[in-house]
């Protein structure tokens, strides 16, 4: 009975440890999305940063502010994409962002 009892016990361990496993490379895969998202946004604000004599230029160039205006909501899509992946990093990881 002993070793039936210790059986479960092992297999209960064991199931804890799988999803120990799980949930941190859950949060490892989170938060290398996150630093991609990072990354993407660093190459839209150098593409903003190589635009910006051109629209010094001519601030008034109706296509230059078309591709500002879009650059500029690719980068708020991206802020909210790297915001939503925190907070998963944040709930599957069970670490929370230290409030300041």
């Amino acid at each position: 009975m002993d070793a039936i009892a210790d059986n479960t016990q092992q297999e209960r361990e064991q199931k804890e440890r799988d999803l120990l496993k799980l949930k941190f490379r859950t949060a490892v895969m989170v938060s290398d999305n996150g630093q991609r998202e990072q990354e993407a946004l660093k190459g839209y604000y150098d593409f903003l940063d190589f635009l910006t004599p051109y629209w010094v230029r001519d601030p008034e160039d109706a296509e230059l502010k078309r591709l500002k205006a879009d650059i500029e909501e690719i980068i708020s899509d991206e802020l909210n994409h790297q915001a939503i992946l925190s907070k998963w990093a944040e709930k599957i990881g069970g670490v929370r962002e230290a409030k300041t």
